[in-house]
């Protein structure tokens, strides 16, 4: 992750860039409104409750409840939406708190600038909960506003730990509801977790929650993983040689290629996914259903380059 400094250095350059003249001044919360389109979508209760009573303390001495501004851009005369700082506004929510709050108020109406300054201001907090994360990145992505290249200077991730980041929204949501509830955030176990079949994924959830998953289980669970198909179809025997590729294994990675780079065909193909198996992680899926889902969500193959057949 990026320090500190770098996340302040990118959000002083965003804000230049987009031109908007930034002032202290003491908002009444009532003016003061979330994002729609807000990156962070969780916030620990108990974290909340946390900074309230701390608020709590500030209000009882007659000062502002918050030390460090809100980060909010001026939508209209009686209302500012926040695009950094929504926790400290719901703290302040919880104590019923109707006086003014500390923001740091821009006037931008660049809607792009303002949602890359949104990102940079939760960006890098120790409290972003990595979903949100993912679900951040993914969706500027698919929008078209960033592209790969983009996100990763914007977060300062390599390229493989952007892919594993953005693999986490696909995840299904029982194992994302682990990360959200911060039981387990480590994205290899959690992407590992969600290659196993419904049911017995559920066994380890429980277990993962009460607090009985040990070494041992952990040992089960690596060589259950040994063999269950990965991305590419094939299992990962313990022990095993290199399997030789046949030509269905090749069409499918050549597929699953394509769909990596393509969003609308990949969202088609998650569709398709969803409605036969109940779920939308492709990796789950064998190389001949891919395929299958492949074709019944593309009409024109020609245009594609790519050769119908797929016998061994």
């Amino acid at each position: 992750m990026m320090g500190s400094k770098g996340l302040e250095s990118l959000l002083k350059t965003a804000k230049e860039k987009s031109g908007a003249v930034a002032k202290l001044q003491e908002i009444p919360v009532a003016l003061l409104f979330p994002i729609e389109n807000q990156d962070r979508k969780h916030f620990d209760p108990a974290k909340l409750e946390e900074l309230a009573s701390s608020m709590r303390e500030r209000i009882a001495q007659g000062k502002l409840p918050n030390v460090e501004p809100l980060s909010v851009y001026q939508e209209n005369d009686s209302r500012y939406l926040i695009e950094g700082g929504e926790r400290r506004w719901r703290a302040a929510k919880l104590l019923n708190y109707d006086g003014p709050m500390l923001c740091l108020v821009s006037y931008s109406t660049d809607e792009n600038e303002l949602s890359d300054i949104m990102f940079l201001s939760n960006f890098g907090r120790e409290d972003l909960n990595p979903i949100d994360l993912s679900n951040a990145l993914g969706d500027r992505i698919d929008s078209g506003n960033w592209d790969r290249q983009k996100a990763m200077a914007m977060t300062g991730l390599s390229k493989s730990s952007l892919s594993k980041i953005l693999r986490l929204r696909e995840l299904p949501l029982d194992v994302q509801q682990l990360c959200i509830d911060g039981v387990r955030t480590d994205r290899e176990f959690l992407i590992d977790l969600a290659r196993l079949p419904d049911e017995g994924r559920q066994e380890y959830i429980q277990k993962i929650r009460d607090g009985s998953f040990n070494s041992q289980d952990q040992e089960i669970l690596k060589n259950k993983l040994s063999e269950v198909p990965t991305a590419s179809g094939n299992k990962k025997a313990a022990g095993s040689g290199t399997r030789k590729p046949t030509k269905l294994s090749l069409k499918a990675a050549q597929l699953r290629q394509i769909a990596g780079n393509s969003t609308p065909i990949r969202k088609a193909i998650k569709a398709q996914c969803k409605s036969r198996f109940k779920h939308a992680n492709l990796s789950l899926v064998t190389d001949g259903e891919f395929v299958d889902m492949f074709a019944a969500s593309i009409s024109d193959w020609p245009e594609l380059g790519i050769d119908e057949d797929t016998s061994d």
